[in-house]
């Protein structure tokens, strides 16, 4: 027990945005085209209780890559709790009009990939093609002095399987070797 409220108050020292509650709160980070390998530790802190809900959107482009998520959210009894925590992967179809959580409302904008509800999630690897992608982290703050969640973001290169070569291929160098073979053979 004193690990995890160790853990909780370290990961609150760790992440300086800081939101105030409201009916909705929407915080949005880019981070644009990153290049990979890319690991980066997210999170969010609420400073008021009054059972209001959030959307924190994390926007990235990619090329192609292999993306993976993991997130919990941080209690100290019931001080610091987020509840029906849930996240949500989704691809954007058309560009992202406004940077912002209006554009999560609709759909002809965004495609969920993937998604999870609880205090621990995670979003296993997902190979995902080019494109625009945003993660939604949502949930109602409902402890008394706020709410808090961390979390990790991964994104890295598709490994691409060795091409396999096709048997016409093989049977083709297989002659040639063997004709290789018997030229020498009649030239000694």
């Amino acid at each position: 027990m004193r690990h995890d409220l160790a853990w909780a108050a370290l990961a609150l020292a760790l992440f300086s945005s800081t939101a105030q509650a409201a009916d909705v709160v929407v915080h949005t980070l880019d981070f644009n085209t990153p290049t990979l390998p890319f690991t980066i530790s997210y999170g969010q802190t609420f400073t008021a209780a009054s059972a209001d809900t959030f959307h924190d959107e994390y926007i990235f482009q990619l090329q192609s890559a292999s993306f993976s998520n993991a997130t919990l959210t941080m209690s100290l009894g019931s001080l610091l709790t987020i509840s029906d925590l849930g996240a949500n992967l989704y691809r954007y179809v058309d560009p992202l009009q406004p940077v912002g959580g209006a554009a999560l409302a609709d759909p002809t904008k965004a495609t969920l990939i993937a998604q999870g509800s609880g205090s621990n999630l995670s979003i296993h690897a997902l190979d995902l093609s080019a494109g625009r992608y945003v993660l939604d982290i949502s949930g109602i703050v409902t402890g008394s002095a706020g709410g808090s969640y961390a979390g990790v973001f991964n994104l890295s290169p598709v490994l691409q399987a060795a091409p396999v070569p096709e048997p016409t291929g093989l049977l083709l160098a297989a002659a040639g070797i063997a004709g290789l073979a018997a030229t020498r053979r009649r030239q000694r």
